[in-house]
């Protein structure tokens, strides 16, 4: 009778570990749908968007060509871009089809052969310039016969150092840069007034003073 009633207890805990584990696995689910269906969102206040990482990193981006414009291509200023030499335009838009600055490209010393169709410096013109329309073909470094665009680039890797300050004037914005001879700001290069506007979410260079 004793052991009868040891096998009916062992039974029952038995079952009760069973239905306690079953609680545990549907609890368990439940918590894991309820995690699957939170969305988190990210809120930006209106008046940080300007100071973001996405807009430094394109102030500073067109700090960088608009220094490889005046003492790279000997763009030392413009009003119009598309009064510029279609020689120095095709040479950069070339240059830039793999890099957003040249400054940051990997340090070598050796040239590298690039070649490109109209339409790709045409992309890159209108990226950063929204110019479209320009007679490239007249360009030294356009190959006639093969109907594409070509040079051995050198590499323009290197360090500047620079101050600036952003005006946001609704449709454009005003980018003042110091450009500096060495690191400790010593020095000052040059200085540069940017024109840069906007046309939805497109910013591009309109001048260079």
């Amino acid at each position: 009778m004793k052991k009868k009633k040891e096998l009916i207890l062992g039974a029952s805990l038995i079952v009760i570990i069973i239905a306690m584990a079953i609680v545990l696995v549907i609890i368990n689910k439940d918590d894991k749908k309820e995690f699957e269906d939170v969305q988190v969102t990210t809120t930006v206040d209106e008046s940080t968007k300007a100071n973001d990482s996405s807009n430094t990193f394109m102030e500073e981006t067109i700090i960088k060509c608009c220094y490889e414009l005046r003492y790279i291509f000997a763009i030392n200023e413009f009003d119009d871009i598309s009064t510029v030499s279609v020689n120095k335009l095709a040479q950069y838009g070339l240059c830039h089809l793999y890099y957003n600055s040249l400054l940051d490209v990997p340090a070598s010393d050796e040239l590298e052969y690039r070649d490109a169709s109209k339409k790709d410096i045409e992309a890159v013109l209108k990226s950063q310039f929204n110019v479209e329309g320009l007679n490239l073909e007249e360009s030294d470094i356009y190959n006639k016969a093969e109907q594409k665009f070509e040079m051995w680039v050198p590499n323009y890797s290197q360090q500047i150092t620079y101050d600036y300050t952003v005006t946001d004037n609704g449709d454009n914005l005003t980018i003042n840069v110091v450009y500096y001879e060495d690191e400790v700001r010593s020095k000052v290069k040059s200085e540069a007034t940017i024109n840069v506007a906007k046309e939805g979410d497109l910013y591009y260079i309109k001048s260079l003073h």
